[in-house]
């Protein structure tokens, strides 16, 4: 077996307090990803998007119990004014958050 190493971290790494700022991951990882996603299966299959976009707000909803986005904040609503797809289904938008922030 072959090992590759990819990067290093110091070996302090775990002593210190790294400063996790979670929706600029989320937003980073998963939404941009998600938005291309969502653009690109509704340029080749616009007749199956709306139902699959309801498909995985139902997963979403049965993978998480609780529901941290009751009330929408400043923040989340200005992560959904930055993409074009996404921002088509704010249902997606304030499942998948919720999902992602339950991970």
């Amino acid at each position: 077996m072959k090992f590759t190493q990819t990067g290093t971290y110091p070996e302090s790494y775990l002593e210190r307090i790294v400063d996790f700022k979670p929706l600029e991951n989320i937003e980073i990882m998963y939404m941009e990803k998600l938005d291309c996603f969502i653009g690109f299966l509704s340029k080749e299959k616009p007749e199956i998007i709306t139902e699959y976009v309801a498909n995985l707000v139902k997963k979403y909803q049965g993978l998480t119990e609780d529901d941290l986005f009751e009330i929408p904040s400043k923040e989340i609503k200005t992560i959904i004014a930055k993409y074009k797809y996404l921002n088509q289904y704010p249902d997606l938008i304030k499942t998948s958050l919720n999902y992602f922030f339950h991970l």
